[in-house]
C-alpha cells in the first residue's frame, strides 16, 4: 500500500515535470520567433530613417540596404505598394531563423489614404492625412530558416506591426 502511494506521487510529479518541460520549449521557440520579428523590424526602421536617405520613400531612387549581412534593393515605391524582403540568419552551432519584412509607404496630395485595418485602427481603417507620407511596417519572425523549413509543423510565427 505504501509503495503504491509513493509510486502514484512519483508518477504525478513526473507528469507535471514533463508538461512544464514541453511548455518551456514552446515558450522558447515563441521567443526566438518574436526576437526574429523584432530584428527585422529594427532593420527596416534603421534604413527607413538612416542618415543617408529614406530608402523606402515613395519615388525614392532604388538603393541597396543590408540586414544581417544580406543585401537587398529597395526604393522607388509607389504609394500603397509594399516593398518586401526576407532575411535568414544564425550563428554557427545554432538553428537559423527568418524574418519576412514588408514596408509600405502611403502618400497623396489629393486626399487621405487608407492604410488598412488592424489593431488600434478605427472601423474604417487607419488613415494617412493628405500631404503626409505615412509608413506601415510589418515584420514576421520565424523560429526556422525561411526555406525549406517553413513547412515544418513546428514552425512558430510571431509578427510586429508599426504605423507611423
Amino acid at each position: 500500500l505504501v509503495i503504491g502511494v509513493i509510486l502514484a506521487i512519483g508518477l504525478s510529479i513526473l507528469t507535471i515535470t514533463l508538461k512544464e518541460y514541453l511548455l518551456s520549449g514552446i515558450a522558447r521557440e515563441s521567443m526566438i520567433a518574436l526576437n526574429a520579428a523584432d530584428a527585422g523590424m529594427e532593420c527596416a526602421f534603421y534604413w527607413d530613417r538612416s542618415s543617408d536617405g529614406d530608402h523606402f520613400d515613395v519615388g525614392a531612387p532604388t538603393s541597396d540596404i543590408a540586414c544581417m549581412g544580406q543585401t537587398f534593393t529597395v526604393g522607388g515605391g509607389i504609394s500603397g505598394t509594399p516593398q518586401d524582403f526576407e532575411v535568414t540568419w544564425g550563428t554557427p552551432g545554432t538553428p537559423s531563423v527568418c524574418a519576412k519584412i514588408s514596408v509600405t509607404k502611403y502618400f497623396s496630395t489629393t486626399g487621405p489614404v487608407n492604410m488598412g485595418t488592424g489593431p488600434g485602427c478605427p472601423a474604417g481603417g487607419c488613415m494617412c492625412p493628405q500631404g503626409v507620407e505615412c509608413t506601415r511596417t510589418v515584420s514576421r519572425g520565424y523560429n526556422k530558416a525561411c526555406a525549406p523549413e517553413m513547412t515544418s509543423p513546428r514552425t512558430v510565427e510571431r509578427a510586429l506591426r508599426a504605423l507611423y
